[in-house]
């Protein structure tokens, strides 16, 4: 009889601990499944974005414009992203389009829509 009451005290002192370890266990996976990808840029793949507009329309001009000089780019999607700054600050950029073009014309390309 001893023996049985015994058992029965260590499962209830078990128990919550084992629901604490369940609790933590499922802390740290939806910290991880949840978390923002902190590595995750903006990845144009071999391209380099050289100018950020908002509208389409302007976009596709400034795309017009490098290519008439011979410049090949395209338009890409840029989304739109919400950080806290270090003071404090909730900062949303808006969302547009990234002028993308070679690297190795990334200069002029950035010259070109300067002027």
């Amino acid at each position: 009889m001893s023996l049985e009451v015994q058992t029965d005290e260590v499962e209830y002192a078990l128990a919550p601990l084992l629901a604490l370890a369940v609790v933590i266990v499922l802390g740290v996976v939806s910290k991880w499944v949840f978390a923002p990808n902190v590595r995750k840029r903006k990845d144009y793949g071999l391209l380099v974005s050289v100018a950020t507009v908002p509208e389409k329309s302007e976009a596709e001009r400034a795309r017009a414009r490098l290519n008439a000089h011979g410049l090949r780019a395209t338009i890409g999607p840029v989304h739109q992203k919400a950080y806290v700054d270090r003071n404090g600050h909730a900062t949303v950029t808006p969302p547009g389009h990234a002028i993308l073009v070679w690297p190795d014309d990334a200069d002029v390309a950035r010259e070109l829509l300067r002027s």
